[in-house]
């Protein structure tokens, strides 16, 4: 039988968010602890000592220290690691701009009984949106991840742009523009990485710039940057080969992709409009499948 894990350990396991690179926060608990009841701060300040660089407070506290009904916390320094405190259940619900200016990554490892009255479900979709508000990650970019097409590691704007030596700029971008895709602009660049990907070497491509969050779908926007590179590069782009993420079969696209079919279609020159029509409509029907077993509204 496969061995049961706790998502913090899962995470020092795989190291899936690149936090030895990401300045980070972590919204926790009394309860956010692993098998041998060590807290996830301890955990990860251990870990990534140099980019961790604050911690949120939910209701009741960040040790769960305070009682119910409006007992609100204030924020202040933890005693162990200096770091600032910012409550989540007081002056402010949700992050402020101050809060997230330093980081690149929220880690929330909370508990939740499932039950309404408990808020914290409720502060980490206040999280989410405040990290949307910010624009923290931009998570249709990680694609690249699973090509010899550079996602930004090694310079100071991973993932916000990418490129490679065989891209040329301008041709790149006239076929994008010709989809007619809204929310986004295109600056181009040049870039050295300084580690992973085409180390040392100039690469060509985009830094990505949000101009209507609104209307941004960045996956799709990712999906078809993807392809014009695949149609005008075919001797330069090539797939990134196993292993990835400790899975050595699968090709890593496909597991970025949550499957092999979407990769196939992209080699066959499928038309990324219907595409997203398909899964769309798959996500129309899960939404009516899901309904009966909701309880809430």
């Amino acid at each position: 039988m496969e061995e049961f894990r706790i998502g913090v350990e899962v995470l020092l396991d795989r190291g899936a968010l690149d936090l030895e690179k990401s300045p980070f926060g972590i919204l926790a608990n009394q309860a956010s602890v692993d098998r041998h009841l060590v807290h996830t701060k301890d955990l990860l300040s251990q870990r990534y000592p140099k980019t961790l660089k604050c911690l949120f407070s939910p209701q009741h506290g960040f040790r769960g220290e305070k009682q119910d009904n409006m007992i609100v916390s204030s924020s202040y320094e933890d005693s162990s690691t200096g770091l600032p405190v910012n409550s989540l259940y007081g002056e402010n619900r949700a992050p402020s701009p101050e809060m997230l200016k330093d980081i690149e990554v929220l880690v929330v490892d909370l508990q939740d009984v499932g039950t309404r009255v408990y808020t914290f479900i409720y502060t980490m979709a206040l999280c989410m949106m405040a990290c949307r508000r910010d624009g923290k990650r931009i998570p249709g970019q990680v694609i690249w991840e699973g090509t010899n097409v550079s996602e930004g590691r090694g310079t100071t704007r991973p993932f916000e742009m990418f490129g490679a030596p065989y891209i040329r700029a301008t041709e790149l971008k006239e076929r994008f523009l010709a989809r007619d895709i809204p929310g986004v602009v295109l600056r181009e660049i040049a870039f050295e990485p300084t580690f992973s990907k085409w180390a040392g070497e100039t690469c060509h491509g985009f830094h990505l710039h949000v101009v209507d969050a609104d209307l941004l779908d960045i996956y799709y926007v990712s999906l078809c940057l993807l392809q014009d590179v695949m149609d005008l590069y075919p001797d330069g782009f090539e797939w990134k080969a196993p292993p990835y993420e400790y899975e050595y079969r699968r090709m890593p696209i496909d597991l970025i992709l949550g499957s092999r079919t979407l990769r196939l279609n992209l080699e066959q020159g499928a038309d990324l409009a219907n595409e997203r029509k398909t899964w769309e409509e798959e996500l129309s029907r899960f939404r009516e499948d899901r309904k009966p077993f909701l309880l809430y509204e």
